[in-house]
């Protein structure tokens, strides 16, 4: 388990694949962000104006999460979030 926040560097692709007990957040660019299959992130995510696409699918989210502005749109086949969601993560 990887303890703290995780962010992705604008202009970079970004992947998590093992679980994060912190926040984790996304500027917006025009990479692809990843979380793998059976990856977690206890805490709050936001990924927002990101162009290069988003794949949250078999992600376990225990906290908020936020997604807007995002081209194309999440990803959301198998994601399961334990606390609210907001706008294209509804």
């Amino acid at each position: 388990m990887t303890v703290g926040s995780g962010r992705a560097a604008p202009g970079l692709g970004y992947g998590l694949c093992r679980p994060l007990d912190g926040r984790f957040g996304h500027p917006g660019d025009r990479r692809t962000v990843a979380l793998c299959d059976g990856s977690s992130v206890t805490g709050p995510v936001t990924l927002v104006a990101d162009a290069g696409g988003t794949d949250l699918s078999g992600t376990t989210v225990d906290g908020p999460l936020r997604c807007e502005d995002n081209t194309p749109a999440p990803d959301l086949r198998g994601l399961v979030v334990r606390g609210p969601r907001y706008g294209q993560c509804r």
